[in-house]
């Protein structure tokens, strides 16, 4: 299973937990929140940003 540096941080008023709930899953969130933090940039750099592969980037952003 791959490192999820950003588990558990909190997205604005929204914890992750309440993000699973509704069905993101782990790697969905961490994309997420990465996305909410860094607005719109390149793949690489939420590869850098999140610590995961550019494929499961690639599988979250089309599930998002």
């Amino acid at each position: 299973m791959e490192n999820y540096k950003k588990e558990g941080q909190v997205v604005g008023i929204m914890d992750l937990h309440r993000l699973e709930e509704i069905g993101l899953s782990k790697a969905e969130i961490v994309v997420y929140s990465a996305l909410l933090k860094t607005g719109q940039t390149a793949t690489g750099d939420l590869t850098k940003e999140t610590g995961l592969r550019k494929s499961t980037i690639y599988n979250s952003l089309d599930r998002l």
